[in-house]
This record gives C-alpha cells, sequence and structure tokens, in this order.
C-alpha cells in the first residue's frame, strides 16, 4: 500500500461517518479476500455476493470494536466467520429437515460455486474434500493456505488460544489428507496431491477470486 494512502481503520471510520468513496476503496483492497472466504462454502454466486455484503455491512455497524490490535484483514475474516454461522443458522432454522451446521457447507448440500473454477484434477479433487470435512477444519485450512495467516492471526479469527489452533491445524490436516485419500480416483493422483498439497492449495488462491 502507498504510504501516503489512508489506511485500513482510517478508511473504516470515513465509511462510518458516510464517506461511501473509502467504503469502496476499503471493499476493493479486501473483496478477493472476503470472496475466497465464501466461495468454497456457497452454491451460487447470489449467497457468495449476499454474504460478502453482509460482512462488509457488519464491519461498518461494529467499527467502533476494531482497535487496530490485529490487521483488518484479520478482524474482518473474524466477522465472515459469525456471518456465515448465523448464515447457516438462518438456513436451519427454514424447516425440521435441515441438517447441521457442517452439512450445509458440504459437497451433500450440492457441488458448490467452487467446482465451475478452472482448475487441475488435484485442486478440484482438493476442493472436494475441503467441503467434506468439518466447517471449522475447513474454515482454518482455507485461511491457512490461502490467506497465509500465522497462527496468531488465526488465533484471533477463531477466537481460541493460539497453542489450540496449532493443536487443530495439525488434526486438520491429517483430517484433509484422509478425505483427499477416499476420493483420489488412483494412486498416482493420490500421491500427487499429497506430496504437493501446500502447493495444490496456494496454488488455487487467485483462481478463486474471478
Amino acid at each position: 500500500m502507498n504510504a501516503s494512502a489512508p489506511s485500513d481503520r482510517e478508511l473504516l471510520e470515513a465509511w462510518r461517518s458516510g464517506d461511501r468513496r473509502a467504503g469502496g476503496t476499503l471493499f476493493d483492497r479486501h473483496f478477493a479476500a472476503a470472496r475466497r472466504f465464501f466461495i468454497n462454502k456457497a452454491c451460487t454466486e447470489s449467497e457468495v455476493e449476499e454474504l460478502i455484503q453482509r460482512t462488509f455491512a457488519a464491519a461498518v455497524e461494529s467499527a467502533e470494536r476494531f482497535r487496530g490490535d490485529a490487521a483488518f484483514k484479520t478482524w474482518l475474516l473474524g466477522i465472515a466467520r459469525n456471518v456465515l454461522r448465523e448464515w447457516i443458522r438462518e438456513a436451519m432454522r427454514e424447516g425440521a429437515d435441515s441438517p447441521n451446521m457442517d452439512e450445509l457447507c458440504s459437497e451433500g448440500r450440492g457441488p458448490g460455486l467452487s467446482t465451475g473454477i478452472d482448475a487441475q484434477r488435484e485442486q478440484q479433487l482438493l476442493l472436494a474434500a475441503l467441503r467434506r470435512i468439518p466447517l471449522e477444519s475447513q474454515i482454518l485450512l482455507e485461511l491457512f493456505y490461502w490467506e497465509e495467516l500465522t497462527a496468531a492471526e488465526l488465533a484471533t479469527v477463531l477466537g481460541v488460544p493460539e497453542g489450540t489452533v496449532r493443536t487443530r491445524l495439525r488434526k486438520a490436516k491429517l483430517v484433509l489428507q484422509g478425505t483427499i485419500d477416499e476420493l483420489a480416483r488412483t494412486k498416482e493422483e493420490l500421491d500427487s496431491i499429497c506430496s504437493g498439497l501446500d502447493g495444490w492449495a496456494r496454488g488455487l488462491r487467485e483462481r478463486l477470486v474471478g
């Protein structure tokens, strides 16, 4: 960011005061991260757009609680997580037959918007595997791979101690690898994705913005 450009905090405060241009600038800066957060958890483009709008609206409404202790993106992703969970609770309240929270963000709900992304077979398999594991593990791994958040930053997003994040991250990787094992069609495919998991995952970063 240009040294003379306003900080995220300054833009947020200006937006809250009614400066729409400041809001637009802040939106542009962090749109990609918000889209990556939601794209593998929603089934339609309209759902992704609604969730992104809810996230930025919630950020403006709670702007006074942003003290700058963490980066704005980290704080925003914490809000995105809360928005997602509330969206899922709304869907669950709509009918007695609604599945649980994990199932609403899984392949069982549908193929997902991310299946339309132009990616290699290994990356498509990775996206499918992420949608099959528990929601909190999916969130943790996607933030780790795509946003490259540190353990301390992940702790801020999830609201848990850093040591807990490290433990959960190790377990989530094991669960993901087990799910990939179930989905892989051949041993060669399995070996390819497991031997270069970090590279395949991080290679999706730009593809997910669209």
